[in-house]
């Protein structure tokens, strides 16, 4: 949804199918880590500002239990 809205803000028009591959690409590698433990896989297809995020709480969240 992010990089949907970012286009619409930077004025570029969107192929409604390669965004739902894209959407279906996510979706697969994400059910394959809940099932499989491919993070992997799911970091792969994940915008480059999600993984930041995702490490950065994973960072948090070792400081603040260890």
């Amino acid at each position: 949804m992010a990089s949907r809205a970012r286009r619409r803000v930077q004025g570029l028009t969107a192929d409604p199918e390669a965004d739902v591959n894209h959407q279906r690409e996510v979706v697969e590698a994400f059910l394959a880590a809940a099932r499989g433990g491919d993070f992997e896989a799911l970091l792969s297809v994940l915008d480059l500002g999600a993984q930041r995020t995702a490490a950065y709480r994973a960072e948090l969240h070792d400081r603040l239990a260890g």
